[in-house]
């Protein structure tokens, strides 16, 4: 509690703007600095309600969420249905080549009968919805601060999740504090630092050097097999979330 966590990584970000972004390291922070409607818990697998009271289907292409009372934003504004509503319609508008809007076109209308009410109409009917909704693109921005047209740079986000944006130096490190206005269970406590490393040898030196809390993303396997023997160093080994494919482009010849 009121402790510092450096987090080194290779990876860098594309954008904290969830319209703007498709990326690991991207989404590493927007999960942890926006709301959304429905959240996957760590460990779990199925949707449940994060900045939404409640999400169901009322018939097989009609998707309806109920807003939590009194949520805000960073900035101390209000956050809404309306806020809702325009996150997902600037997402489709802005179509941005690096975000992840393919993921929201099955949308055929989205509206705020109310100012805690958010109904979907989809094209066809889709159980993978509620999933969809839990990904870094469908971050909930606020509709007086961003542009419906263009992507907010990343060291001016607004949020309303766990933590806030406090600074962001493209290649060095971004820095996350905890949001005071967060109404949500588990506040944040710690500051997050997330620090830049240009090659895994300078981050796996790093981790040697007791200069970071977390590596990840990524070291080279003879780096992790002489990390386990570190003193001090444990080596945390899961499932990973990502497929990796081998493909032959038939039409060129080797």
């Amino acid at each position: 509690a009121g402790g510092t966590i450096i987090h080194g990584t290779t990876d860098p970000p594309v954008s904290y703007d969830p319209a703007g972004a498709y990326d690991l390291p991207s989404w590493n922070v927007i999960y942890n600095t926006y709301s959304f409607l429905l959240q996957i818990p760590p460990g779990g697998n199925q949707p449940e309600p994060d900045a939404a009271e409640s999400c169901d289907f009322t018939d097989p292409r009609t998707f309806e969420c109920t807003l939590k009372p009194d949520l805000k934003f960073s900035d101390g504004s209000d956050l809404t249905a309306e806020d809702v509503v325009f996150s997902f319609e600037r997402n489709l508008e802005i179509a941005d080549p690096q975000g992840a809007s393919s993921l929201y076109t099955n949308m055929r209308s989205i509206e705020a009968p109310d100012e805690r009410t958010v109904v979907f109409e989809l094209k066809q009917a889709d159980s993978t919805w509620p999933f969809r909704l839990t990904t870094g693109g469908a971050g909930i921005v606020p509709s007086d601060t961003y542009s419906p047209t263009k992507i907010q740079p990343s060291g001016e986000v607004v949020t309303s999740g766990r933590y806030i944006v406090e600074r962001y130096q493209p290649g060095q490190q971004t820095v996350l504090v905890p949001n005071p206005e967060y109404t949500g269970e588990d506040p944040a406590e710690a500051t997050v630092i997330v620090q830049q490393f240009d090659t895994s040898s300078a981050l796996k030196l790093a981790v040697e050097q007791r200069e970071v809390d977390i590596a990840y993303r990524s070291l080279a396997p003879t780096e992790i097999e002489d990390l386990r023997t570190a003193d001090g160093v444990e080596v945390v080994q899961g499932n990973g979330t990502e497929i990796r494919y081998i493909v032959f482009n038939l039409e060129q010849q080797p």
